[in-house]
């Protein structure tokens, strides 16, 4: 079976996953596309959504406000999804994971598609992984497609806020090559130990933080550690063997308050929506 995508034939996908993924490629002709050629202005819904506005920072014993030399695992991999390139105010937070073709990201679904008013996939987003200090030491890297699963967009299901992005190659090298990547794990692991990493948007550094993934509900984890701000949604959550289990994202768009975020549960129909997504790499 083949997902009802746009502009892309999809793989064949696990079980319950056939209506799950849509897709958006790059579309050259129509002005649709995943790339640098639009703009428009960040949703409210990126982060905590009851306010839409960035909140102070707090801090909190196990924070680390990241620095140059600050050993955080994964880090060159993790960046902000910008709007207006280098030095622009951001929503998001992506990560660099590991796929065939090299070039895959994975962040939360609503920092890239807009479900119920704000419908549709985010236009003029671009990706420096590493950024700080207004620097971008990787360099700064156009989105060619987004995916995000059906039950998202249609539903903004807290379950399947999880969304991939594939890149355009920069310089003839794609991102895994030049950042390194993080793996996909796909089993619940609730109590594993995770360092967290997040672009607060006022910010122009991370932050990173070291805990446990808590379970919140059967499908949702919790993780407790102040300063994850407006900005921070689709930080990865990174084990200590360079798997990420998860996304800030879900229940509350990922948390209510900076002291307290959460992710859905990795499995079944975040794999498919990975197949999707690399498929068509």
């Amino acid at each position: 079976m083949s997902t009802n995508a746009v502009g892309v034939s999809a793989g064949p996908l696990s079980r319950r996953t056939a209506h799950l993924a849509i897709l958006l490629s790059l579309l050259t002709t129509t002005g649709r596309a995943a790339s640098v050629a639009g703009s428009q202005p960040a949703s409210p819904s990126s982060r905590h959504p009851a306010t839409g506005k960035a909140r102070r920072l707090r801090r909190a014993r196990r924070r680390t406000d990241v620095t140059p030399g600050t050993p955080v695992p994964g880090l060159a991999a993790v960046g902000p999804l910008l709007r207006s390139g280098v030095g622009g105010r951001h929503s998001c937070t992506a990560s660099v994971v590991a796929s065939p073709g090299g070039d895959m990201l994975v962040t939360a679904a609503h920092c890239i598609y807009g479900a119920g008013g704000g419908g549709g996939y985010r236009k003029g987003l671009v990706f420096a992984p590493g950024y700080a200090g207004g620097r971008a030491p990787y360099g700064v890297w156009t989105v060619r497609a987004m995916f995000v699963d059906r039950e998202w967009a249609s539903t903004a299901d807290p379950d399947d806020d999880v969304g991939f992005i594939i890149l355009q190659p920069l310089s003839g090298r794609n991102i895994a090559g030049v950042t390194g990547a993080n793996t996909l794990g796909l089993s619940t692991r609730f109590g594993e130990l995770v360092t967290v990493t997040g672009y607060p948007g006022d910010g122009d550094r991370p932050v990173a933080c070291t805990g446990r993934a808590s379970r919140h509900s059967a499908t949702q984890m919790r993780f407790s550690c102040g300063g994850f701000t407006d900005g921070t949604s689709g930080g990865p959550w990174v084990t200590r063997t360079g798997e990420v289990i998860g996304v800030i994202g879900g229940y509350q768009t990922g948390g209510d308050t900076p002291s307290v975020s959460y992710s859905p549960c990795f499995g079944d129909r975040v794999k498919a929506l990975y197949d999707t997504a690399a498929a068509a790499s």
